[in-house]
């Protein structure tokens, strides 16, 4: 059985400190084959990895995550203020918390109220009472909560006080919107406004713009210079130019400063924006003065402050690279809206047309050497299929006359493969190579 959502890991500092760390013990003795367990799927897979999960389930609210399993109470680490710290800890000792669970203030509860945090408490209640339901009634493998759609997401983690107004072009998903709204922060349901007008509603307020950048390679920077991010399997590259970024009297350093300054603010938008996780390595433009790295690292670290998912940033090196890790909030927006073209696999790279006959011809020469037919048909692009007539006719002719099979050129303009080999025999049947009929 699977509990599912979104994001739930979020850490706190619990009333008795940390616990010392368990030794891991091999989850064939934890588990036996059959055994029903609850589980919470905590990161998705993502391309050959699996998702990840654990047993420990926690539910996200507003304000708090509620941890049925752990009775343990705590503010989040991200809240540093040690006199508010101390404040929400008083409020959740004066909450009735269900023996047996556990409750962590999320950031978004700095500042909040008793009131605001029992209205929490009572709605993450009510989302638990039907996950118990599901529980007693569920057969199999069964999904027992999922996370909320991205409406309600979005205005469950990142609404608040400077929130001006929430803007919808749907109507049900305003008036769910709405019904949300008014259990929790009932106060401010009136800035939830109904779009409608003649204009898309991107193109009213201006973002179709902004939205659109984040699915470039290249985001051109004001002061001239450029950013690129190239994603990678293991980790996503960042590179800071300075392009056109030219200025009188200004020497090279204060203009690489006044570049990287720039892009530091576009980088930390970006990387929320396209949800970019695991290792991020930054190239900024070389800089000598060892107080003008300084000033960059200082200023990335102050951009990705308001990021809700956590990182940790490195130095700048001796070869003007910065490292820093994100954590994985979904599986990003490349896999999310995109898919990997078939014809270059996803390297945005072809083979020139001189490499692939090269290819081809040292394929035949070997495919020739082998039994049970009589002609071999080459299937490739047209392209390729010109080139070689035009430049390899010689050759194919001595292939021919030195094997005693015949070869066929066939232009194939939609396939995906470079080339494709099919053995026929004297009656035009196609036969695996060494002689046995293909099926």
């Amino acid at each position: 059985e699977q509990g599912r959502h979104g994001k739930g890991g979020h850490g706190g500092h619990g009333n008795g400190g940390r616990s010392r760390a368990r030794p891991r013990s091999p989850i064939s003795e934890l588990l036996q084959k059959g055994q029903s367990v609850v589980v919470q799927v905590t990161k998705d897979a993502i391309g050959d990895k699996g998702p990840t999960l654990t047993t420990y389930i926690s539910i996200p609210g507003r304000y708090l995550v509620l941890m049925p399993s752990m009775s343990r109470t705590g503010v989040s680490r991200k809240i540093e203020d040690d006199k508010e710290r101390r404040r929400l800890k008083r409020i959740l000792e004066s909450l009735e918390i269900p023996a047996g669970m556990g409750v962590i203030v999320r950031t978004a509860g700095t500042g909040c109220t008793k009131e605001d945090l029992k209205r929490d408490l009572d709605y993450l209640m009510l989302l638990w009472d039907s996950f118990g339901k599901r529980l007693q009634l569920g057969r199999g493998p069964s999904p027992l909560y999922e996370e909320s759609d991205v409406a309600i997401r979005t205005i469950r983690d990142l609404f608040n006080d400077h929130t001006e107004s929430v803007i919808v072009d749907d109507e049900k998903v305003y008036n769910r919107v709405r019904e949300f709204m008014q259990k929790l922060i009932p106060e401010k349901v009136d800035r939830v406004q109904l779009h409608q007008g003649p204009k898309p509603l991107f193109h009213t307020h201006n973002v179709e713009q902004d939205f659109e950048r984040i699915f470039s390679r290249r985001i051109d920077l004001p002061s001239g210079g450029s950013i690129v991010f190239d994603q990678a399997e293991a980790l996503v590259a960042i590179d800071v130019n300075s392009g056109k970024t030219r200025s009188d009297g200004f020497d090279f350093e204060d203009v690489a400063l006044r570049t990287n300054l720039d892009a530091v603010k576009e980088i930390a938008r970006q990387i929320r924006l396209r949800d970019l996780g695991g290792i991020i390595v930054c190239d900024f433009i070389d800089m000598m003065r060892a107080g003008s790295r300084k000033k960059v690292e200082n200023a990335l670290r102050d951009a990705m402050a308001t990021d809700r998912a956590r990182s940790k940033l490195g130095r700048i090196s001796q070869f003007g690279l910065l490292e820093l890790t994100r954590q994985r909030l979904g599986p990003g927006l490349s896999k999310m809206l995109f898919h990997n073209c078939p014809r270059c696999r996803g390297s945005g790279r072809l083979r020139t047309v001189e490499s692939r006959t090269g290819a081809i011809l040292r394929r035949l020469g070997s495919a020739l050497t082998l039994k049970g037919f009589t002609k071999v048909e080459v299937r490739t692009q047209p392209e390729v299929v010109d080139y070689m007539k035009r430049n390899y006719g010689q050759e194919l002719r001595e292939l021919m006359v030195r094997h005693e099979r015949e070869v066929e050129l066939v232009s194939v303009s939609d396939q995906i493969d470079d080339s494709v080999l099919r053995y026929l025999r004297a009656d035009g049947r196609e036969v695996r190579p060494g002689g046995r009929r293909k099926r």
